[in-house]
């Protein structure tokens, strides 16, 4: 039986995702981690897909202790809160319902809580089927904070406070960015986190569709609002990306915003409609369009992008962050 210092609360959200869920349930089942060493929890947000009453049942021939809670839809930070407040682990696991677990994930992440100066513990994600981390144009090892594969110190996460639930939105049916300003608050208050390469978890292949870049991009709704409560590790730590020989600070944007500014010139000089679509090939490189067809597709998304995040701007009074 495990010292209770030792023991693991796995939270996982889920809303609507039931048949991937079970694969990373599965992916628990198989940790090479004693069962008597962690509880699995799950919050379900409200699915109209029958996940509460499928993973009731699911969860009964488990070896391990395991429940499932049940919430009106309010989005995954107060979903993780409200998993927080039911837990008995000293350390925090969170992963989400469509992840697949290495099966070294749980000993890989919690050998490092043996050190009393370390509060978080991020791992590596993966694409599912290849060994290619999903943020691959950031510096190596960067900090993300991603809630997919991370773990904390259940002391330390509830002093700084949980999961900010203002970075979701009911009405636009999205949410962004509650992790790293999480994360951020973890930084400010002088805790250490690290990255542990061999704590690997895998992702499926994101932005399968058109409609699924666009609804990325819905969600830079939320940068005003996080660079309205950490201006200096916004400017410093958000989307720096590396293409080639050069890093760049949040391409997306000032992509955007060339693209707007060469649509508007080309207006009056045809001759600038060259430079506008070639801003184009920009969104085909992050969302890995390699359709040709498709390619026009995206044509209007730096006017969806800069939409949403101006609403961003207004709704948060965050009107610096546009620069």
């Amino acid at each position: 039986m495990f010292m209770d210092k030792q023991f693991i609360s796995i939270i996982i959200p889920t809303y609507n995702r039931k048949n991937t869920l079970a694969g990373c349930i599965d992916s628990i089942i198989k940790q090479n981690y004693p069962a008597s060493g962690f509880e699995l929890i799950i919050v379900n947000d409200e699915s109209s897909d029958g996940t509460y009453e499928f993973v009731n049942e699911y969860i009964k021939r488990l070896p391990f202790k395991s429940r499932v809670i049940n919430q009106k839809h309010l989005g995954p930070s107060i979903a993780r809160n409200k998993a927080i407040d039911e837990s008995r682990g000293p350390i925090i696991a969170f992963t989400e319902d469509d992840v697949i677990l290495d099966e070294n994930w749980l000993s890989k992440g919690s050998r490092h809580f043996n050190n009393d100066e370390i509060s978080a513990v991020e791992g590596v994600t993966k694409y599912l089927n290849t060994q290619k981390p999903i943020r691959r144009l950031e510096k190596q090892y960067q900090l993300g904070f991603l809630p997919l594969n991370i773990m904390y110190r259940k002391d330390i996460f509830i002093k700084i406070g949980g999961y900010d639930p203002s970075f979701y939105e009911e009405k636009l049916n999205t949410y962004f960015r509650e992790d790293i300003e999480l994360g951020f608050r973890l930084l400010s208050s002088g805790q250490k986190a690290i990255i542990d390469p061999e704590m690997v978890v895998y992702h499926p292949k994101q932005y399968q569709t058109i409609k699924g870049a666009y609804d990325h991009a819905k969600r830079y709704y939320f940068d005003p609002l996080l660079y309205k409560k950490h201006p200096a590790l916004f400017r410093q730590r958000i989307e720096s990306k590396k293409i080639g020989l050069f890093r760049f600070q949040r391409p997306l944007h000032y992509l955007s915003l060339a693209s707007l500014l060469l649509f508007i010139l080309t207006i009056f000089n045809l001759k600038f409609g060259i430079l506008f679509l070639l801003t184009n090939t920009g969104y085909c490189v992050k969302y890995e369009i390699k359709n040709p067809l498709d390619y026009f597709k995206l044509l209007p998304l730096p006017f969806f992008y800069l939409w949403y995040f101006l609403k961003g701007c207004f709704k948060f009074k965050s009107y610096k962050a546009i620069i």
